[in-house]
């Protein structure tokens, strides 16, 4: 993550308000066509679209968020899919620069709630942290885990799921969160990717084990429940009702940043697409009319999936199909342009940290060497 956010950073673009934008599209035309002459770099940049684009309309989002909603505050999933939905369109008509404001205020505030009351039922239960330990070993490398297979499967299967589970979370190395890191205000695109693995760790490595470990050590991990239900009982038998509404609303705020990110996600692919003059009124025309369709495909799988009753396992099987193709054709490319990562780095070390000596004539961005004549804009 730290190298893909390092590039969308150093290849990004400035729209004709002056606001920075870029992603994988970008440093495919730039890092692969203009410098390494890559004549047919559009081939990953289509694919990398057409893979992103999937997600329009096979989107979790608003389904996890009205399942949280709805158990909570029993209003239904398809009255809960709305008021998201309604939301969704108040924060997007803002814009790119709109929605990383509201991001950059909800995301502490959220993570706060979120991992003090997790870490408030784990140490109320010090005495199960242990035994949780073995729990998880011994369940990931016996035949508890092995449900209708052998061991050896089962552990290939554990392996395929905290992967497709881990990308679709944190979204390392699909390609996704480096549109967004891209418009951040920095002085070198190193400090920008080190937030980036940043975020996998606090991610990852904190929010997740803190909710894996609420989960078992509360006993819920064996009640059968999945998905946002799961959690909030977890937390609900941890802290009392209490904690299933702190639980709910920070679920809503992870939601909100997550669905208004995917929306910076799309426009800036439109934005490429569209990045000829002559089509700029044409440009204007189709993000208009996107960000009036962009929330509509999260209501209507919520509708679909309530209609058929469709389980919440059924739903992730959808969603794990849409990082797939993204994810491939990026890491693809981030072994490519990973020479360029590597000089940013020395120059990084050589500015910030005294290892080694600064060049002089070294381009901090990509756009820097456009205005210097280097290369062709």
């Amino acid at each position: 993550k730290t190298v893909e956010v390092t590039l969308s950073v150093y290849y990004r673009n400035t729209d004709e308000k002056g606001n920075p934008y870029g992603g994988p599209t970008y440093y495919m035309e730039k890092g692969l066509g203009e410098e390494k002459n890559f004549k047919f770099w559009k081939v990953p940049a289509i694919l990398f679209g057409v893979g992103i684009f999937t997600t329009f309309f096979i989107t979790l989002q608003n389904y996890t968020i009205s399942e949280a909603v709805s158990s909570t505050f029993d209003i239904g999933m398809i009255p809960a899919s709305f008021i998201y939905l309604t939301i969704i369109y108040i924060i997007i008509y803002g814009g790119i620069k709109r929605i990383g404001e509201i991001a950059s205020l909800l995301v502490p505030f959220m993570c706060m709630f979120y991992v003090i009351a997790g870490l408030y039922i784990i140490f109320k239960n010090y005495t199960e942290i242990i035994p949780v330990f073995s729990l998880i070993f011994d369940s990931a490398f016996s035949g508890m885990a092995a449900v209708g297979g052998f061991t050896g499967a089962a552990i290939a299967q554990v392996i395929r799921m905290g992967v497709a589970r881990a990308v679709y979370s944190n979204e390392a190395g699909w390609g996704t969160s480096p549109m967004i890191h891209s418009t951040a205000k920095t002085s070198h695109p190193i400090k920008q990717g080190m937030w980036g693995a940043m975020e996998v760790f606090a991610d990852t490595m904190i929010v997740c084990s803190i909710t894996a470990f609420t989960i078992i050590i509360t006993g819920v991990w064996s009640s059968g429940l999945d998905g946002a239900a799961l959690t909030l009982s977890a937390f609900e038998i941890g802290i009392g009702e209490i904690g299933r509404y702190i639980i709910t609303i920070s679920i809503f705020l992870f939601g909100l940043t997550t669905s208004t990110g995917w929306y910076t996600y799309y426009e800036i692919i439109l934005r490429h697409l569209f990045n000829n003059e002559k089509k700029l009124a044409l440009k204007y025309k189709i993000l208009t009319l996107f960000k009036w369709l962009y929330p509509i495909p999260g209501s209507l799988m919520v509708i679909y999936a309530v209609m058929n009753d469709m389980p919440g396992k059924a739903v992730w099987y959808f969603a794990d199909i849409t990082t797939a193709i993204p994810t491939f054709v990026n890491l693809i490319v981030i072994l490519f342009l990973s020479k360029k990562f590597f000089e940013l780095l020395r120059d990084y070390k050589a500015r910030y940290l005294n290892i080694g000596i600064v060049d002089p004539d070294f381009n901090v961005f990509y756009e820097d060497k456009v205005k210097k004549g280097s290369y062709k804009a």
